[in-house]
């Protein structure tokens, strides 16, 4: 899921996205990229993305969300150099994020010192981002792996729903490793009375 970072930015954003759009097609409505990686750099990661846009531009894909962000990243610091490359992209480009509060026991809706770092980072920088669309890739309490809590995500929707674009429910609809219990097997129709 992490392109090669030890390649230069264009070669590596190249194969890694050229891969990705082989296995998806350009059908998709957005194509996902890198998922939750580690970079060297600011400007390794702006150029990398700027790299994803063109291959995907090339490739007829119109809209791209070239990585996805981990709670807690990235660093303040990096937004302002990677905004441009997302703001002057040639085709949509989506600013992609994962939600938790990446601490057990914890709600998705929770506001405190810790989840303003974590679930709500995204506040401290969107207003570089003006115009690019946020995708939440996953959502859920704790670090996913916690039965979904349905006052909990209405909670935390009330809010976001207004701050981002889209979002997605990290749960699976099967036992799967560490996420077990984070299954919403049968229990669609209360994800959807929580958001609306």
């Amino acid at each position: 899921d992490c392109p090669d970072t030890a390649l230069p930015a264009e070669i590596s954003a190249a194969s890694f996205i050229g891969k990705v759009i082989a296995a998806e097609g350009v059908r998709a409505q957005v194509i996902v990229g890198a998922n939750e990686c580690a970079w060297p750099s600011a400007v390794y990661a702006r150029d990398w993305v700027r790299a994803a846009v063109q291959t995907a531009k090339a490739r007829g894909v119109r809209a791209v969300a070239p990585v996805v962000w981990n709670p807690g990243a990235p660093e303040l610091d990096w937004v302002p150099v990677l905004a441009p490359a997302y703001r002057d992209a040639p085709i949509v480009v989506a600013w992609a994020l994962n939600l938790y509060p990446a601490r057990a026991n914890t709600g998705l809706a929770v506001r405190d010192d810790f989840t303003a770092w974590t679930t709500w980072r995204y506040e401290m920088y969107r207003h570089h981002l003006r115009g690019v669309p946020f995708v939440v890739t996953e959502y859920a309490r704790g670090d996913g792996s916690e039965p979904p809590d349905f006052a909990d995500i209405r909670a935390w929707w009330a809010l976001a729903r207004y701050q981002v674009d889209v979002a997605t429910a990290w749960y699976a609809a099967a036992p799967l490793g560490h996420w077990a219990a984070a299954n919403l097997r049968g229990r669609l129709g209360e994800l959807a009375k929580a958001l609306w």
